[in-house]
């Protein structure tokens, strides 16, 4: 019974990390820039949030949930501003030199990265919904407190080990991609995270 739950935790986590969001651009673009560690760990962000909102779902705590909504509008309005400066600093912040050699002491702002993608997820109350409905649709009967952290153990794990996958697969092709691809990409990568900020505002006003 808890290696059935394990397992659905773990799809659990891995299904809701993995459609592509601004997160998912985010670590792409991290990886990228700064490396697969720096890629992961702006997952890792994610992960933590979309587990505590998983903590919400399978706990049933129905008075924070709708705290959560109740502040739908606002925490919209955050978090799309967010992404709008996020997307800005992408934007005008150059890639590093693919062929630049990095100093194994220079610093790389992972626990930053971390927190704006944990702040970023929180910041989406849709995602306790989206939780909620593959929850459901997995048939997870999780009684007891064993029971509901051997779940929420497989979310976070699910949830890592997509993140883990996009981040080594983005840094791997990294060695064959060009200057100029790079470059144009992070600035693809920064329009469209911005856009999902523009939305955010747009919903949250209308």
């Amino acid at each position: 019974m808890e290696w059935l739950l394990f397992g659905k935790g773990l799809l659990l986590g891995f299904a809701v990390a993995v459609p592509v969001g601004p997160i998912g651009l985010l670590c792409m673009d991290r990886s990228l820039r700064f490396g697969k560690t720096c890629g992961f760990f702006t997952g890792l962000g994610a992960g933590v949030a979309d587990t505590m909102y998983g903590a919400i779902a399978a706990f049933g705590i129905s008075s924070v949930l709708d705290m959560i909504m109740g502040y739908e509008t606002q925490l919209r309005v955050f978090g799309g501003i967010v992404l709008i400066i996020v997307s800005v600093k992408m934007y005008l912040t150059p890639p590093p030199d693919l062929h630049k050699v990095r100093c194994p002491t220079e610093k790389r702002p992972i626990f930053k990265m971390f927190w704006e993608s944990f702040i970023l997820t929180l910041s989406n109350p849709m995602t306790i919904l989206g939780f909620m409905a593959v929850y459901a649709g997995l048939g997870i009967k999780a009684v007891g407190i064993n029971q509901i952290l051997i779940v929420l153990l497989g979310v976070f794990l699910g949830s890592c080990l997509w993140w883990m996958s996009l981040s080594i697969g983005t840094g791997l092709l990294k060695q064959k991609l060009s200057q100029s691809f790079l470059t144009k990409f992070s600035q693809t990568a920064a329009i469209v995270v911005g856009l999902f900020g523009v939305a955010a505002l747009v919903r949250s006003l209308f």
